[in-house]
């Protein structure tokens, strides 16, 4: 297994140099497998740690140091209490600056090392390891550095606007010496361990990737593929140096005049490196003779007005893009109204069209039923009068006397066909709106999806918000903008999308008490109680409101 840790100050390449190696099989490394932490998050805590205990350790007085005479040792307690006061006084620095960890953060580096067994090839890239660089080197002795260093003058070159107005005298001095104090370190540690590590430029590696992949392998004896396994490169090719003016080049290399130091330690980087800058530098530290400095004036000074000259053309191409967006917003404002009036129009239209469309399917529909009710029962009644006749014919002496009886039953004869009918009618009705229902609920299908409208609510995406913003000072600046423009997102949402007004209830729905599940989660709480209250009213009550929920909260865990 090869394990590697790339080193280098901000200002170098050292990130490039880590994704480039990874263009060439080198694994990237995996959380640690049980407290899930990257190596740089472990460095952070080992810093961290060892600043503690520092502190911990200045803060205590001589008179205050108990001896081993003086502890009376009764019991796992005591035993315990011996040991932290043991630990708390501890030295936390060794050689070089290097930050002494205590043994027991051990149990962190073997996690990780567990989590990475299947890889063949794996590390990492860490500003910050060059100070806990002897313990990952003790703990694990075949993990290997690859120490990336850079020209100095990338620290200004490099530098944003912003970054570049605000500096000051003091902080140029403080960004060389800090330069400066980290690569001696580095220097330092790669003559350490220069049998398990290279020293490399990170330009002269973007600028060779091939000789430089295969510098690095046959160095540390890595399994580096030497051909690119990505079909997109994601490395930064740094161009800066080519883009920048040579203004800046002049400004940069008048400041770097006057720290010889800084100088001499780049030639000492140059001279010991494995893979040292080999392109002739466009800045060079040393002092420049007064031909080469008339020299680089005057071409600072064509810089400039070459400058100044792209900047009107450039202000002048603005005004006129500026004269061309107004012109083209007022046309598509114009365009935009009448597109709405036109929207508006034909939205209303379909509306009349398709109730007048319902109107008359309904109709029809009634229409048709009738059709065939009238024709069922003129055959009912055609089947009875011939029923009626056939009786008549047999019956028609007797018909003769007692005729006047024979219309009177005719008569209630009469009614109660018709009331027969009514009835039977009536049933039809009847039979055919079950059938209709039956089929809507066979149709019907079933519907899941409450918590997610819960979710959509105002209220609970309101409440969301609140807690997400609340974990940080610039969320709670940034909070009353935040919940506006929830607000305004959610009207204008709800004005547009007329699809949610046809939404079943939250009751048909097979997962409803999972969304009556979700009313009681603390976001919905907050955005209920935020939209029932004014802002002062819902400052008093926020308290309550997060006590409660707590308190339910942990008696649902019981």
């Amino acid at each position: 297994m090869n394990k590697f840790i790339i080193i280098g100050h901000h200002s170098s390449h050292f990130l490039n140099v880590e994704r480039l190696l990874q263009q060439h099989g080198l694994d990237p490394a995996n959380k640690s497998k049980r407290e899930q932490l990257t190596p740089v998050e472990i460095t952070e805590i080992l810093r961290k740690v060892c600043s503690q205990q520092e502190n911990t350790s200045a803060t205590i007085f001589p008179e205050t140091i108990i001896n081993k005479s003086q502890i009376a040792i009764k019991g796992n307690k005591n035993k315990r209490r011996k040991k932290q006061k043991i630990i708390s006084v501890m030295p936390v620095t060794g050689s070089n600056n290097q930050l002494k960890i205590n043994p027991i953060w051990n149990g962190l580096f073997l996690d990780l090392m567990l989590s990475n067994l299947e890889q063949d090839m794996w590390g990492w890239a860490d500003s910050n390891a060059i100070e806990v660089l002897n313990y990952w080197a003790e703990l694990d002795p075949e993990i290997k550095f690859i120490f990336v260093y850079d020209h100095p003058s990338n620290i200004f070159l490099h530098s944003n606007v912003e970054q570049a107005l605000s500096l000051s005298a003091n902080e140029i001095d403080n960004k060389l010496q800090q330069w400066q104090q980290y690569n001696q370190k580095m220097l330092t540690l790669f003559n350490q361990y220069k049998s398990r590590s290279v020293l490399l430029c990170g330009q002269q590696m973007l600028d060779e990737v091939n000789s430089a992949v295969e510098k690095v392998a046959n160095t540390l004896s890595a399994p580096l593929s030497l051909e690119q396994q990505c079909d997109v490169m994601d490395v930064e090719d740094d161009t800066e140096q080519g883009q920048n003016s040579t203004l800046e080049k002049f400004v940069v290399n008048n400041i770097l005049q006057g720290y010889k130091e800084v100088a001499n330690i780049y030639e000492e980087l140059q001279n010991n490196a494995t893979l040292p800058y080999l392109t002739l530098p466009y800045l060079t530290l040393p002092y420049l003779t007064l031909e080469g400095q008339n020299s680089a004036v005057l071409s600072a000074w064509k810089d400039l007005i070459k400058q100044k000259s792209d900047l009107e053309s450039q202000k002048y191409t603005i005004k006129k893009n500026q004269d061309r967006i107004a012109e083209l917003t007022s046309s598509t404002t114009e365009l935009s109204e009448r597109l709405n009036t036109a929207q508006n129009s034909f939205s209303s239209q379909k509306a009349n069209l398709e109730l007048k469309n319902h109107q008359l399917q309904d109709d029809l529909d009634h229409s048709r039923k009738n059709s065939q009710e009238l024709s069922r029962q003129l055959g009912n009644i055609q089947e009875q009068t011939t029923r009626i006749i056939t009786e008549k014919e047999k019956i028609a002496k007797e018909l003769q006397q007692i005729k006047e009886k024979n219309h009177l039953l005719q008569k209630e004869l009469s009614e109660e066909n018709k009331e027969l009918l009514e009835q039977v009618h009536i049933l039809q009705q009847e039979l055919e709106h079950y059938f209709e229902e039956n089929q809507k609920l066979k149709q019907k299908p079933l519907l899941f999806g409450a918590p997610e409208r819960v979710k959509q609510q105002l209220n609970y995406q309101l409440g969301a918000k609140m807690i997400k913003n609340s974990r940080s000072l610039s969320g709670w600046l940034k909070m009353p903008f935040s919940l506006s423009h929830i607000q305004r997102e959610y009207k204008i949402h709800k004005k547009y999308n007329q699809q949610q007004k046809t939404l079943p209830r939250l009751e048909e729905y097979q997962d409803y008490l999972q969304s009556e599940k979700v009313k009681r989660h603390l976001s919905y709480q907050l955005g209920e109680l935020y939209l029932k209250n004014n802002i002062f009213s819902f400052l008093a009550k926020v308290p309550k409101v997060v006590k409660e929920f707590r308190k339910n909260k942990k008696g649902y865990g019981k």
